[in-house]
């Protein structure tokens, strides 16, 4: 409990200090896990987009898309995002809101119909058990399907605020397999691969 008496709490400290703490650690948070990790997922989709030849416009949105896919979780507590240990059922149907509500947000702010469902769609699963929409196999667009696998690789790659541990090249290829025409699609999974046992400092 917290003593309103001279803007103190008991434990002596400051309010002000209190909120500033948070504010540093709040904005920490939100450089690695967004700004950073939406930038090595853009990176991947900007090299699978390469070996699928796509046109220069269809590349630029691609990358767009994938620097804005995890918008919605702006609008999620962060203490849901940052939890260790089990989430309850009312916190992992938030989270699982994210990818609506962030491609909710780029509607209103006149973004593309291709960025809006790429970000609507980037959870969705190739066997159909993803979310929003449960989605299968070619039916998700293929802006998303690369989405997903370059988001798995960047969090196998660099690690992830609740998950600080990177894997080896063996491991990755090996998650990226088992999660072929399951949750992947499996030709954006045979580029992913390509991608690791090419780039051979890549998990250090």
């Amino acid at each position: 409990m917290f003593s309103t008496y001279d803007n103190k709490c008991y434990c002596g400290a400051d309010k002000k200090d209190i909120v500033s703490s948070l504010d540093i650690e709040l904005a920490r948070f939100f450089d690695e896990y967004l700004i950073w990790h939406h930038s090595g997922t853009a990176k991947l989709c900007a090299w699978v987009a390469v070996e699928l030849d796509m046109c220069s416009q269809d590349r630029k949105t691609l990358v767009q898309a994938s620097l804005l896919h995890d918008i919605g979780k702006l609008f999620i507590p962060h203490t849901y995002l940052t939890k260790r240990g089990m989430l309850s059922d009312e916190e992992m149907a938030s989270i699982k809101n994210h990818a609506l509500n962030g491609a909710n947000f780029l509607l209103r702010n006149g973004f593309s119909d291709d960025i809006v469902l790429a970000t609507k769609h980037h959870h969705e699963r190739f066997d159909g058990k993803g979310y929003p929409d449960g989605l299968m196999g070619y039916n998700i667009p293929l802006y998303s399907r690369i989405i997903s696998v370059a988001d798995t690789l960047d969090a196998m790659i660099s690690g992830r605020h609740y998950h600080k541990s990177k894997y080896s090249r063996f491991e990755i290829v090996k998650a990226l397999e088992n999660g072929t025409e399951t949750q992947y699609d499996p030709w954006i999974v045979d580029i992913a691969i390509k991608y690791i046992l090419k780039k051979e400092r890549v998990y250090v």
